[in-house]
Formats: C-alpha cells, sequence, structure tokens
C-alpha cells in the first residue's frame, strides 16, 4: 500500500537532504542503485530520557525501489557492504526494511 497522499517522503529519499545511495549486489553483480536512509546501529537515538539502541543496521526505502533486495544479496553503502539479513518487508507505509549485517567477509568496493 503507498504512503497516503497527505504524507510526501520526496524529501527524505533527497539525496541533497537525507537519502544515500546503496548498491544492491547478487553475485557478485550490481542489480540495483537505490535510494534511502540508512541506519548506522552504533548511532544511539535520544528522545528525551529514553534511548533507542537498534540490534544492527537498516536501510529504508520506497518500495518500489528495493524489494528487489533478497537474502544473501549484498547492499554496498559507501564503502563498505553488508550482507541483507532477510528478503526487504514492506512496513505498510509504502516503504521497506532491509536488515542488514556487517560481512563476515572483507570486499571489495564495486
Amino acid at each position: 500500500m503507498p504512503s497516503p497522499l497527505w504524507e510526501d517522503l520526496s524529501e527524505f529519499f533527497d539525496p541533497d537532504e537525507f537519502a544515500i545511495e546503496a548498491t544492491i549486489i547478487r553475485d557478485n553483480k550490481i542489480i540495483g542503485r537505490v535510494l534511502g536512509i540508512f541506519d548506522d546501529p552504533t548511532d544511539r537515538k535520544e528522545i528525551g530520557d529514553y534511548t533507542l539502541s537498534e540490534d544492527g543496521p537498516r536501510f529504508l526505502s520506497p518500495e518500489d525501489n528495493a524489494l528487489n533486495a533478497k537474502t544473501r544479496d549484498e547492499v554496498q553503502i559507501g564503502r563498505t557492504r553488508y550482507d541483507v539479513v532477510h528478503n526487504a518487508v514492506k512496513n505498510g507505509t509504502g516503504l521497506v526494511v532491509i536488515e542488514l549485517a556487517e560481512g563476515a567477509t572483507p570486499h571489495v568496493a564495486v
């Protein structure tokens, strides 16, 4: 289901604002490039007295851009490659979440 018409998230997915480009890689071949928001688990979020700590890195992107990310693919953000832990999951707002884990083996940036 797409996001509500009154909710324009395009500003978040603008590379001049918040978004960054990620490259989706399958079998060492680039299958796509998507814009989204990378959530780094080492960044702690503080909301008043509450601190949120996430389990692992994740990438949030519009549904139509990132649904092709599958388990065992890799996502390269900057010079770092991450393993895709689960297939991209719709979150019900027109966005998908790709759960990531830092790869166990070093990779050469593409």
